[in-house]
């Protein structure tokens, strides 16, 4: 994982500099936090695990029942940070860059799995 010093910004502290790639520490934790049933779907909103930024997650996956089998089947969705902070990304890059394939698993829990 990249890290630029930037003593201009952020208060002087390390800046990750931009990077899209699909980060294990994402993941994993993204993996282990909490989704909210919303609209018939589950959400994920939280702050960024790899840049620390608030709000940085924001993410709505739609959940499709299929009730004759009494199956839960949802499509993966890509779940990246979407902060504002200046990660020096290039024209079109969103946030730190970082980002996980996610892949909703409801079974009594509203929780999330990720690929």
């Amino acid at each position: 994982m990249d890290q630029e010093a930037d003593p201009g910004e952020n208060g002087g502290k390390q800046a990750i500099a931009y990077e899209h790639v699909a980060d294990e520490t994402f993941r994993v934790t993204l993996q282990a936090k909490a989704w909210i049933p919303l609209y018939g779907g589950l959400a994920l909103k939280g702050d960024c695990p790899v840049c620390h930024a608030q709000n940085a997650i924001d993410a709505y996956v739609p959940v499709v029942i299929a009730r004759f089998r009494g199956e839960t089947k949802s499509q993966p969705q890509t779940v990246e940070c979407q902060c504002a902070e200046n990660h020096h990304a290039p024209a079109g890059g969103v946030g730190c860059g970082r980002y996980a394939r996610i892949v909703p698993q409801v079974t009594g829990q509203e929780t999330a799995g990720v690929e």
